[in-house]
């Protein structure tokens, strides 16, 4: 299999997380950069996102080394912190979410795509999550956090961990300049030693903040340097 990297990123419509940004136009650079590398990425998207700004996204998924992913319909809200104040599953019931990823998956079709990768809002996945994704052809999931993890088989679906350090641990955690060069500095080792497969987290929206995207850069770069392998998750299930 040689080392193979998969670089994944998750994109929000405006309003919908506290950032308040047009995080589609960012997905633009983004793309334009992984273009650059010649490389390849998965982009997890939020339906609400496909269906307000439907003719790019149609204009994105027509890009061989872009692959779309599912994101939940609109990231979580009010109703999911009541969730998981009730039972500390943010992502809420099987009737709840079965309606979520139905509406999700209809937003893609109104760009005649239907996604396979699945990336649940804030990695808040549960057992009703995968009983349900394989109902509706998805046949991936990637919420694991676990640095360093493996591949595995979850309920009829690839479950695929984040296992470089993941980009929001920064955000979330405040930890700004230091936390950024932290964050870089602890990929390149995983880069360094040959980790393999890799899956990043790298969201267009903090590769755009944390230095207008010349983290992603230099990863990419490192990528390239040490024989990695671009590939989108699509592929692990392609034949």
């Amino acid at each position: 299999m040689g080392k193979v990297v998969y670089i994944t990123g998750d994109v929000h419509y405006i309003g919908d997380t506290p950032l308040h940004m047009d995080e589609y136009k960012l997905a633009e650079q983004y793309i334009d950069i992984i273009e650059e590398y010649n490389a390849k990425a998965t982009l997890f998207v939020t339906g609400r996102c496909v269906a307000k700004h439907h003719s790019f996204w149609n204009w994105m998924a027509q890009k061989e080394y872009v692959e779309l992913g599912a994101h939940t319909y609109k990231a979580f809200n009010l109703i999911n912190k009541v969730f998981d104040k009730l039972n500390g599953e943010p992502y809420g019931n099987y009737f709840y979410q079965y309606l979520d990823i139905l509406r999700t998956v209809r937003a893609f079709k109104k760009i005649n795509y239907n996604p396979i990768s699945w990336r649940t809002h804030s990695y808040a996945s549960n057992n009703n999550t995968m009983k349900i994704l394989p109902e509706f052809g998805f046949r991936i999931i990637s919420d694991r956090v676990e640095h360093c993890g493996k591949i595995k088989y979850n309920h009829r679906l690839v479950d695929v961990p984040i296992n470089a350090l993941n980009d929001d641990a920064v955000v979330v955690k405040r930890l700004g300049k230091k936390g950024v060069k932290v964050f870089r500095d602890t990929v390149l080792g995983d880069i360094l030693r040959g980790l393999a497969p890799i899956t990043t987290q790298l969201h267009p929206l903090f590769m755009q903040k944390f230095d207008n995207f010349k983290t992603f850069h230099t990863l990419l770069e490192a990528f390239v340097e040490h024989g990695y392998t671009f590939k989108m998750l699509q592929e692990l299930v392609e034949r």
